[in-house]
């Protein structure tokens, strides 16, 4: 009976756990109990206070002060929320990214599909998520911007494309680098796997976090070379 006892509160400490990884009791943004739909991860009062990022164009704009209009190789450029001190949204990357909360990606991305939506009337033959190396996806265990995608291209009905191209190097983070450092720490790390697939074709990128555009910038660029009549950018949050 002390050993059914003692399986029985094992079983339930696994159960409960598994319930706070994929329904948390508390917001990832600020740590406050969620009360109502545990799905949302995040509470109501940081949910209704969403720091909204400009506009595609403003977007664009500040991206442009960067790289120069010449040099960017996507037209519009969509994020469904920024982050402040007060509502660190960036936390909910992280859980993402980092803590196996996968579900934070199918969630957020039907919301930025939705943004995506509502701000576009392109109809997009491709949704596409950011490649990582094969070697950050071993250590992983997965890409979290395929999450992101999938939802989006349900919003969209548009086709999701995991094999149109590869990351073919492996690069440190772009995190701590300068602006300089970041465009040329993605320089030609990404090759075309199907380039007969993507001629003429409209592409949407999907990626978590839209910083500098380096990333998304490259990545636009060899679908542009290999004859893709134009590229879109999406991603989570804008840094």
């Amino acid at each position: 009976m002390a050993i059914i006892k003692i399986i029985f509160r094992t079983v339930s400490k696994i159960v409960s756990l598994g319930e706070n990884l994929f329904f948390p009791e508390h917001c990832y943004v600020c740590g406050g109990k969620i009360v109502g739909d545990a799905e949302q991860f995040a509470c109501l009062r940081c949910l209704s206070s969403l720091p909204l990022p400009e506009s595609s164009e403003q977007t664009i704009n500040k991206l442009a002060e960067i790289h120069g209009f010449d040099n960017l190789n996507f037209i519009n450029a969509y994020c469904l929320f920024s982050s402040t001190d007060e509502f660190p949204f960036e936390r909910l990357i992280y859980a993402l990214k980092y803590r196996g909360v996968k579900d934070i990606g199918q969630k957020f991305g039907s919301m930025l599909g939705e943004a995506v939506k509502r701000n576009s009337d392109v109809g997009y033959d491709y949704v596409v998520p950011v490649a990582i190396h094969s070697a950050k996806k071993r250590e992983r265990g997965y890409n979290q911007s395929v999450f992101i995608a999938k939802a989006v291209a349900e919003v969209l009905e548009s086709k999701l494309e995991l094999e149109l191209a590869r990351r073919k190097e492996y690069t440190c983070s772009q995190t701590k680098l300068s602006v300089r450092e970041r465009i040329f720490n993605v320089k030609n790390i990404f090759e075309i796997i199907e380039a007969e697939k993507i001629k003429n074709k409209i592409i949407l990128i999907i990626d978590d976090v839209l910083t500098t555009g380096s990333t998304v910038n490259a990545l636009a660029g060899v679908f542009l070379e290999a004859g893709a009549r134009r590229v879109d950018v999406a991603a989570l949050m804008r840094a």
